[in-house]
């Protein structure tokens, strides 16, 4: 079962160990060494990557860092940064690869999880299929009771509908 999260654009792909990914954020080199980034890794939030930005801005005592100045483009649930680089910058980048030079991978194990379990107590389960498996009776309980109470109620909200329509029909 490969994760999956609400609002993420970016790739997650299975690694050659079992139950780990790689989730990659979204840069691509433009034009005039730009770089655009518009999705980061799974938790790295915006702030991380501006100051990430910054330190590459400012440089260090080494040497002057691989960014001219870079621009914000986001929106509420969106990130975007267009990162002007310098000739070299650009071409140590493309060398070392964009996703590892500008940090947009990270990963994901599924194979250590611990969760509390039907019972209320704690429990290390090793993969998410597991916890599945542990909740499938449990829930399909509920679902049963939910059910058998179901029909009473339906039937009433049925019943009660019906009457509004047909006093609009009589009406009009």
């Amino acid at each position: 079962m490969t994760p999956w999260y609400r609002g993420f654009t970016g790739p997650i792909e299975a690694t050659d160990k079992p139950g780990r990914y790689k989730v990659s954020g979204i840069i691509k080199a433009l034009e005039d060494n730009v770089v655009e980034i518009t999705e980061l890794p799974v938790g790295m939030w915006t702030q991380e990557m501006k100051e990430f930005l910054e330190k590459e801005v400012m440089g260090t005592d080494k040497g002057p860092g691989i960014v001219k100045d870079y621009e914000e483009h986001h929106l509420d649930n969106t990130v975007h940064f267009k990162v002007q680089l310098t000739e070299k910058g650009m071409a140590q980048a493309l060398a070392e690869g964009l996703e590892t030079k500008f940090k947009v991978v990270s990963y994901i194990n599924t194979t250590n999880m611990v969760a509390f379990d039907a019972a209320g107590r704690i429990r290390k389960y090793s993969s998410p299929e597991e916890i599945l498996t542990d909740f499938f009776h449990l829930r399909l309980e509920y679902y049963q009771k939910r059910k058998a109470r179901f029909p009473p109620f339906f039937l009433l909200t049925v019943r009660i509908s019906w009457r509004k329509i047909s006093r609009r029909n009589w009406i009009n």
